[in-house]
């Protein structure tokens, strides 16, 4: 099922008396994805969410000690011609929500710029492109998969070139074009009188949610 579109910021809000941690999930929708725009989608990925090293976990968790957990990534769709939507979660104390929020947004809106470690993500992609073969149970699911996405051939044959060119302007047009202005939707599960409301404001237009509503019976 494909995700709806937001026209504008917009934050939902489920209440969890007496949670110690909130949950806050960041969704934006993507483009259309084709096998032309594939290796920016991994190479951003690789910078932005890559593990410890990726810039969410290091901003977030290692510098400000923010969160328990974080990260962010484009998603890839089932089949070609359908959106690549990124998605980011922090899981955080209840009383350091807003810094949290307001911590990951400016990722979002300002990403910092780490030009010196192009060296590094065009390495790990190249490796990575190199040594992550599917196993011969997997070969004929990773197969079909690669045809629904619109290759031809194994993926590494268009990826490798656009890798071994790359370059840290590539990346920054990348976060220009498919997310620095993106409006972004953000469900947050926590316990509303450990939040600011009025400081959660400033991040988007605020829809409480009963939590009893999400499952049916």
């Amino acid at each position: 099922m494909q995700a709806r579109k937001f026209n504008e910021n917009t934050i939902y809000f489920v209440n969890k008396k007496k949670a110690r941690q909130s949950k806050i999930f960041f969704f934006a929708n993507g483009d259309e994805y084709s096998i032309t725009t594939d290796p920016y989608i991994e190479a951003f990925n690789e910078y932005f969410g890559g593990g410890f090293s990726g810039l969410v976990l290091q901003e977030i968790r290692e510098y400000r000690s923010l969160a328990y957990g974080a990260g962010g990534n484009f998603r890839y769709p089932p089949v070609k011609g359908k959106p690549f939507d990124f998605i980011g979660y922090v899981a955080t104390q209840a009383d350091k929500s807003i810094i949290a929020l307001e911590t990951y947004d400016s990722l979002i809106r300002t990403m910092p710029q780490k030009p010196e470690r192009i060296d590094m993500i065009r390495d790990y992609l190249m490796l990575s492109s190199e040594t992550k073969r599917p196993s011969f149970r997997n070969l004929s699911q990773t197969v079909e998969h690669w045809k629904r996405l619109g290759f031809d051939k194994d993926p590494v044959h268009y990826r490798q070139p656009a890798y071994q060119s790359l370059t840290w302007d590539n990346i920054m047009d990348f976060y220009t074009k498919h997310l620095a202005e993106k409006p972004v939707a953000i469900a947050i599960v926590g316990d509303k009188k450990m939040i600011d409301f009025e400081a959660m404001k400033r991040f988007g237009r605020i829809v409480e949610v009963k939590e009893k509503s999400l499952f049916s019976k």
